[in-house]
């Protein structure tokens, strides 16, 4: 994903991406540094265990594309 991209899509519940060949729900989002905050499953992970990714190494995934884990 581009960093265009990024400032431009709808941030919102129930996005998905793809980080290093898998599958990641975003949990969050750092706005000022173009940053995503993933976890592996769609629950409850404590803070400290979320990654922290740019956005140019993530595809973002078509909710009607969504794979199960």
């Amino acid at each position: 994903m581009t960093q265009d991209e990024f400032n431009t899509m709808q941030h919102h519940a129930n996005t998905f991406v793809m980080y290093q060949g898998k599958q990641h729900y975003v949990i969050s989002v750092d706005f000022r540094e173009q940053l995503f905050g993933l976890v592996e499953e769609k629950e409850a992970i404590p803070k400290d265990e979320w990654l922290w990714v740019r956005c140019e190494n993530v595809t973002l995934i078509n909710p009607n594309e969504k794979t199960i884990n």
